[in-house]
């Protein structure tokens, strides 16, 4: 079937128009090519526009990019192709290709020469005869030579054919000479057509194209020659003549039909001198020299690059033999054996090359050539790596591009192709590919498919609307994903985690838990769900015992730590979140201290692990891990385990897009896959094809040019609103999407290592009403401790149990009987509450000297610190929370607006959380104590607290921009970039985020306040770009010392210390001078994380030594300098805060973006900090 292609740019679709001459090789050669892109190729709109007739090739480069004061990208030329662009040695491109207007597809092969000519047999005969050599330059210089080539017998006919066709009244002549005659020298006299010309030699040509140099041949080798133009008739007289064994001199070129012939020689004239001028034209001799010889090129416009990609290959592939060329020039004799002037006889000539060398241009077609114009999806999956291994994925999205392809209902004119990357499930790798695949001009994506992981879509699904490039994940579960402000062209066929949460309440109400322990492991989605789990079952009255968050990638040892703390609190229900590595890790532990399902506990585990990844005996062989348990071990720790699955297929005999069953298409699958890389996640990759292939059928059926406008903001709302419009019957269920997300039904099941899967116990259904929601069949529940295991909180219960046993009454009464009784025994009582008093005041008494040392250590005995806040006191009501923007070190930090002053303002709220220890509440109230003090342009400013009641509230103004280390990381892509968000990331605005930084430490110095945590993480972003000093929870004054002392255990940020503070626990000025240096290093890295590639203990000693962090490649000297002196062993030597504000003042643009860092030196794996003792 006969493709229809367009050529579609800005919306319009436009003519592929080819550029032709007189020539006959170039009108043929041009044929040949529209012939190929109709009829092969099926473009609809080809057009061959001739009658540029100069040879010029500065005019013919300029016809196709000419663009003198348009816009570039908007600009669209006359003539778009030219197969034979005559290139003369030594061409200068460089105008051209600089202004990215055209591109240079290469020779054609051939080569082209213009000269004179005359007839081989004259040639032969005369040497024959006379011994006298004629196709030399200095035979025209002789009298019986020129004598030959009079042609005195035919002025007749030359003098009625001087003058264009349908111009014989005004007698308008092809030559703007004398008459229609070039006679330079004067051999002619006053004779011209009709007179004397005796010793006279004439030169026929068709068009006085080359005039001017002709000219200078004629009068630097004073030759006896005058030039005559006869137009289209030079072919036919030239041939009769020849035919008669008549004497012809003429003007010509190679290749061309004429000369094709082999009948005719070439006269030669002298070369060009070494060192002699070179024309940048095609072959313009300089001075007597003879004609250069040219490169016949093709050239086109750039965007045919991009939105033609079939024809610009068979152009650029398009070559001929000079052998070849001449043989189609003498097809074209052939067929026009009289010359007539016709275009038809081209078109036979291509017709005829075209039938009889498929075998050639066949050669010149795209490989894997489709009948369809092609869509490319950019496909990112987690085939390798560390975290998420499943090559199972990309098998089950190939099936949908299959069955899109193979359906006539969709798409009928385009192919889907998917494009493949392993991204790892690692963020670096996923921000590379997503800018490999925007900036495919080869291969221009319509969209992303992928990537599975949330922390990994988070930041492509947050730049995405700058590419205008729609994704679509078919794992992301992530809360925050859903925030369409933040990323409004994301969409997911997996559903959000966020429906296990009213699950996971409607279990533990079944099964009467109360508590339950959360473990999960550090990154950026695990921690985000697990705050909105334990929001969930705290709103829902239900206690969150344990709440932790392990090192990515937790090791054995570390797990160890984790669990005895749950132990400890007799946790009993776990809900673990975490990749299959920290899980082998934390699961084997598990087993060793006796913490599995046989010894009561329950564990909730994540549905994403792969099938056997409790198999350490095999996992081993390949990888190192450092778990000691084997997989019999694990076996027995992972029976009867509990997972909550988003159910993964629809019912199968469900029919689905693809014209197939939920059965048939699972047969299919794994038929694909391995039974160890089956993946829960194909249904949604499949499901996730069909979602943009569907909305691009509606787009394109609708405006077919939208392909080639697909980046632009008009056809991306246009297929936004399509996506979001899409139902259909998937392989994971019905697709319908509420925004970026869609609902399923959830399956629970009861993992049994007799079958190596999961049995299905319980099915909840978002959409049926509360008491039909979730079926949960208790009785098929395995319990290996035999019995239902308790949650580990205390059970209520008659304090008197036993008593009232005895009696067979209720609990009350019970109790009534035994107060009477209890009467007798009063006196008993009071004098144990004497004692119990005795010693309660002694302990209280030692609470209080200990809160004493620690607010005197906070500085707050210089006032009462719980009275000096009343006045910053805000009531409660006049807080409004509407956002959670993050976890802080005392609960969670919230986004609102409050009633300051009477105008509500947008705030920033920390809260402590209920139930904090003494130390804990004088902590937070400290550091508000502190903040109340300051007033600054590059501090953040306290706005009030909330002290009465729980929980406490300190009311701070909204760093709309967020931490500075999070708003560097996010631009980092953006560097070198030319897009109007790059103005974030110039020499002047980091040099004034450094400024900025160092003033605020500068008011902190001048107040005597030692900062100790100075780093990105704790500078925040104002709305104005501004950057403010936050976090003061290590700040501490030095009151009449000029330093402290920190002589206690503690986390410190190990990697922003100096090196007097690490051995000697010593804060001064110059060691915040010392962070301030790793600041500016953060900064100009764009959050690189210091000492890449050192643990913290490694680092502690590190720097210990005398060692620093080396200053970044492409680092003014100046500014390396900076770093150095900061940086410097000794405090003394460090330079005062004030000379820094300077140097930054009077060098404003001094810290330039310098990401000579690898991308992996971005990720930060855990924290910076390390718990120490301090002499």
């Amino acid at each position: 079937t006969k493709p229809r292609r367009h050529f579609y740019y800005q919306g319009q679709s436009l003519t592929l128009t080819i550029e032709s001459s007189d020539r006959d090789s170039h009108q043929i050669v041009s044929r040949i090519l529209k012939i190929l892109l109709e009829e092969v190729l099926g473009y609809e709109k080809v057009e061959i526009r001739s009658g540029f007739n100069s040879i010029n090739s500065t005019e013919a480069l300029n016809r196709i990019s000419h663009c003198d004061g348009c816009n570039a990208s908007t600009f669209i030329p006359d003539v778009m192709i030219n197969l034979e662009v005559w290139s003369p040695a030594g061409f200068n491109m460089e105008p051209w290709i600089m202004r990215d207007l055209l591109v240079d597809a290469g020779p054609l092969g051939p080569t082209g020469r213009f000269g004179w000519f005359v007839p081989t047999e004259i040639v032969e005969q005369t040497w024959l005869t006379e011994h006298h050599v004629i196709d030399h330059w200095r035979a025209l210089t002789v009298d019986h030579v020129t004598d030959r080539f009079t042609l005195e017998d035919r002025m007749n006919y030359i003098r009625n054919h001087l003058s264009k066709p349908r111009s014989f009244e005004s007698e308008e002549t092809y030559c703007k000479c004398n008459r229609g005659i070039l006679d330079e020298n004067g051999c002619l006299g006053n004779h011209l057509p009709g007179g004397d010309v005796e010793n006279c030699a004439l030169l026929l040509s068709s068009y006085p194209g080359r005039c001017d140099q002709l000219r200078e041949q004629i009068m630097s080798l004073n030759l006896d020659v005058a030039v005559s133009w006869i137009g289209p008739h030079l072919p036919k007289f030239i041939t009769d003549r020849t035919e008669r064994h008549e004497p012809t001199l003429f003007f010509n070129w190679i290749p061309n039909t004429l000369t094709a012939t082999g009948n005719y020689t070439r006269i030669y004239f002298p070369s060009c001198k070494t060192g002699g001028v070179v024309l940048n034209d095609a072959g313009g001799p300089a001075g007597g020299c003879d004609f250069e010889v040219n490169q016949l090129s093709k050239f086109i416009w750039v965007r045919m690059k991009t939105h033609t990609p079939e024809a610009y290959h068979v152009i650029t592939s398009m070559e001929f033999t000079q052998e070849e060329y001449e043989k189609l020039l003498r097809l074209n004799l052939e067929l026009n054996p009289k010359y007539v002037d016709n275009s038809t006889y081209y078109d036979e000539t291509a017709c005829a090359w075209v039938k009889s060398n498929r075998e050639k241009w066949t050669q010149w077609m795209p490989q894997n050539l489709s009948s369809k114009t092609k869509i490319y999806l950019g496909g990112m999956f987690p085939e390798t790596g560390p975290y998420w291994r499943q090559p199972g994925i990309a098998p089950g999205a190939k099936m949908a591009v299959e069955a899109v392809n193979s359906d006539e209902n969709i798409l009928q004119d385009y192919e889907i192709v998917l494009l493949q990357k392993d991204t790892q499930c690692k963020a670096d790798l996923v921000m590379k590919q997503f800018i490999y695949y925007v900036e495919n001009e080869t291969h221009p994506v319509v969209g992303i498919l992928g990537p599975g992981c949330s922390e990994t879509a988070a930041p492509i699904a947050g730049v995405s609307k700058h590419y205008n490039t729609i994704i679509v994940s078919y794992g992301a579960e992530s809360l925050q994903l859903a925030n369409r402000e933040i990323f409004p062209l994301f969409f997911r066929t997996m559903p959000p985690n966020t429906q296990f949460g009213s699950v996971y309440i409607e279990i533990f109400k079944r099964l009467e838990w109360t508590q339950v322990a959360l473990l999960a492991e550090h990154g950026q989605e695990f921690p985000e769900y697990q705050s909105f789990l334990k929001d969930k079952f705290l709103s829902n009255k239900m206690s969150v015992a344990y709440d932790r968050k392990m090192p990515r990638q937790v090791t054995f040892e570390e797990a160890k730590k984790f669990l005895e703390e749950i132990a400890d609190i007799n946790a009993r229900i776990i809900i673990l979140t975490s990749y299959e590595k920290a899980a082998r890790a934390v699961i084997c532990q598990a087993y060793l201290m006796k913490m599995t399902p046989k010894q009561g506990f329950v564990w909730f585990l994540p549905a994403w692990f792969t099938r056997n990844w409790w198999d350490t005996d095999n996992i081993q062989r390949s990888v190192k891990e450092e778990v000691p348990c084997s997989s019999q071990q694990m076996r027995q720790a992972v029976d009867c385990h509990f997972v909550l699955n988003i159910m993964h297929f629809g019912p199968l005999n469900q029919r689905i897009v693809g014209n197939m069953t939920v059965d048939e298409w699972l047969k299919r699958y794994m038929g694909r896959v391995s039974e160890q890389d089956l993946s829960f996640h194909a249904s949604f990759a499949y499901d996730a094809v069909w979602v943009f292939a569907l909305g691009l059928d509606k787009l394109l059926t609708a405006d077919p040019s939208s392909l080639e406008s697909i980046r632009t903001d008009r056809t991306t709302a246009s297929l936004m609103t399509h996506l979001n419009n899409t139902q259909f019957d998937g392989a994971s269920g019905p697709v319908r999407f509420t925004g970026a997300n869609r609902n399923s039904i959830i399956e629970i099941t009861q993992y049994s290592i007799k079958i190596n899967d999961g049995i299905p116990i319980g099915l909840y259904q978002p959409n049926k009403n509360e008491t039909e929601r979730l079926k949960l069949n208790i009785s098929q529940i395995i319990w290996p401790s035999g019995e239902k295991p308790v949650d580990g909180s205390e059970v209520k219960q008659c304090s008197i149990e036993a008593f009232r046993a005895l009696l067979g009454v209720s609990c009350d009464r019970a109790i009534v009987v035994a107060n009477v009784i209890g009467i007798s025994a009063f006196g008993l009582c009071m004098l144990a509450c004497f004692i119990v008093v005795e010693k309660l005041s002694c302990r209280y008494d030692r609470k209080v000297r200990d809160t004493r040392e620690r607010m005197e250590e906070l500085g707050l005995m210089a006032e009462p610190a719980w009275l000096s806040l009343d006045q910053w006191e805000v009531a409660r009501d006049h807080v409004v929370l509407n956002r959670k923007l993050g976890e802080g070190a005392f609960g969670t930090v919230y986004g609102g607006e409050a009633l300051i002053e009477e105008a509500w303002v947008a705030v920033a709220v920390k809260t402590l959380k209920i139930g904090s220890s003494t130390e804990e509440k004088m902590d937070f109230l400290g550091e508000a104590e502190m903040m109340k003090r300051f007033e600054h342009e590059n501090i953040v400013k306290l706005l009030g607290v909330c002290t009465r009641g729980e929980p406490a509230y300190t009311i701070m103004e909204l760093m709309l921009h967020g931490d500075l280390k999070t708003y560097l990381l996010s631009r980092r892509q953006m560097v070198g970039q030319a897009i109007p968000e790059s103005d974030d990331i110039t020499p002047e605005r980091l040099t004034l985020m450094a400024l900025d930084a160092a003033k605020g430490l500068k008011y902190l110095s001048d107040l005597k306040y030692i900062h100790r945590d100075l780093a990105c993480r704790n500078c925040l972003v104002h709305v104005t770009k501004r950057i403010k000093i936050g976090d003061f929870g290590m700040t501490r004054p030095m009151y009449d010392s000029d330093y402290y002392r920190f002589n206690k255990r503690g986390m410190l940020p190990v990697r922003w210390m100096a090196p007097e503070s690490l051995t000697l626990g010593m804060f001064t000025p110059h060691s915040d001078i010392w962070s301030y240096g790793v600041l500016l290093y953060e900064i100009m890295t764009f959050g690189s994380f210091p000492y890449q590639g050192l643990s913290n203990k490694q680092v502690l000693e590190f720097v210990k030594v005398g060692n620093t962090i080396s200053v970044p490649a492409g680092c003014s000297e100046l500014l390396g300098d900076v770093l150095k002196a900061c940086w410097a062993f000794t405090a003394d030597s460090r330079p005062d805060i004030q000379d820094i504000v300077d140097l930054f003042e009077d060098n404003p643009c001094l810290l330039k973006p310098c990401l000579d860092a690898p991308s992996a030196a971005v990720a930060i794996d855990t924290t910076g900090d390390l718990e120490m003792d301090m002499p």
